[in-house]
């Protein structure tokens, strides 16, 4: 017979903070925190990417 049955331990969607270990929530975190089973679009700026224009803090 065949149990379906998922450990405690085990999480269903696991993200990238379960992975590592990073017991920390998305607003204490600068990076945001992706389901592992998924894509996310990303754009990123090419000036900003070639150091020509220089991050400003808000």
């Amino acid at each position: 017979m065949i149990h379906n049955t998922i450990a405690p331990h085990m999480v269903i969607r696991p993200r990238l903070t379960d992975h590592f270990g990073i017991h920390k929530s998305q607003a204490e975190l600068d990076f945001v925190i992706q389901f592992l089973d998924e894509d996310l679009p990303l754009y990123v700026d090419p000036e900003f990417a070639s150091g020509r224009i220089k991050q400003q803090r808000c």
